[in-house]
């Protein structure tokens, strides 16, 4: 996480030195470098919360622990898309919003600094035991059946869910106003960080699977609804409410995946397992983000509904 979190810094510095360069081909250069890093720098920090939650929480706390990290992830998504408008509402205000960039992403650097590297008092219960080598733990992981289906079945769901929210404004198109549209993109976000929170406070360590059948089960009849709705004219509340629903559930389910992943071949290196499990979100994320791009936007509410059913069939022969 310490070499991810740095990379985020590095990289908000190199986008500023490209803003201030006189030179077009190297400012050019800058701004792709810096969005590599800051890209490279999510998995590193996002495949290590299951690993820090294990150190640093006991069992009863480790599920809240990572679903409070993967909600301030989205939640901190989310402010920065309010951000952006307010602070850059023309070109004057790009250099201010870059500023405001560089410091936020110095807070965690400052974080890192302060915090003990294992906690001072409370231990996780799993911290001490024996655990694989790397290569031995990722060879134990990709060999694991019932890890590779929650593998495929997560980066699946979410790469699809990024690619419906990509196209979201331009199915909507003509239905909606943009500033209706805005509002059911805000709704699905936000709720979906008070999902992954609240998903903290389920027996995850008894009930995951089933947990994770039950807000599948919620999501496809949300995602169903929606779609059915859109032609039908209802009120912005009503559509607002189904977003809302669904992205309670859908956030709610991340944390959980990543926790059932992890367990599933234990005692694999959580960094590891998870890693190889946002690997798979962001690959998967790519192609269906492509995929989205060459069919038509009114396509995709039956493509996510299809693949929530696809992602529940694979799911069916997991155990915990």
């Amino acid at each position: 996480m310490s070499l991810g979190i740095c990379l985020c810094f590095l990289s908000r510095i190199i986008v500023i030195s490209a803003s201030i360069s006189s030179s077009s081909i190297t400012a050019l250069f800058l701004a792709h470098l810096g969005q590599i890093l800051n890209a490279a720098s999510g998995p590193l920090c996002m495949g290590t919360v299951t690993r820090l939650a294990i150190i640093w929480f006991p069992g009863r706390q480790m599920s809240l622990a990572v679903s409070l990290a993967i909600a301030s992830n989205g939640f901190g998504t989310n402010i920065a898309f309010l951000l952006g408008p307010i602070i850059a509402s023309n070109s004057n205000g790009i250099e201010t919003l870059l500023i405001v960039g560089l410091f936020l992403s110095a807070m965690p650097v400052l974080l890192l600094c302060l915090l003990p590297r294992r906690p001072l008092n409370v231990a996780g219960e799993h911290q001490f035991e024996e655990r694989f080598e790397f290569w031995d733990g990722f060879k134990k992981a990709i060999s694991n059946r019932n890890y590779g289906l929650v593998l495929f079945a997560t980066g699946v769901l979410c790469g699809v869910t990024t690619g419906w929210q990509g196209v979201m404004q331009s199915s909507l198109n003509g239905i909606y106003s943009d500033t209706d549209i805005g509002l059911l993109a805000f709704s699905f976000g936000m709720s979906g960080n008070i999902g992954a929170i609240s998903s903290g406070f389920l027996d995850n360590e008894n009930h995951i699977v089933r947990n994770i059948w039950i807000a599948g089960c919620v999501l496809l009849v949300c995602v169903v609804s929606f779609s059915v709705l859109i032609s039908s004219h209802v009120s912005l509340a009503v559509m607002i409410s189904l977003m809302s629903l669904s992205g309670l559930v859908y956030g709610g389910l991340q944390p959980m995946l990543y926790t059932l992943s992890s367990g599933l071949v234990f005692p694999v290196h959580e960094g590891t397992s998870v890693g190889i499990l946002v690997f798979g979100i962001n690959f998967w994320g790519q192609i269906l983000i492509m995929v989205s791009a060459t069919v038509p936007p009114q396509w995709m509410n039956p493509i996510y509904i299809v693949s929530i059913v696809l992602v529940y069939i694979m799911l069916v022969p997991v155990k915990k």
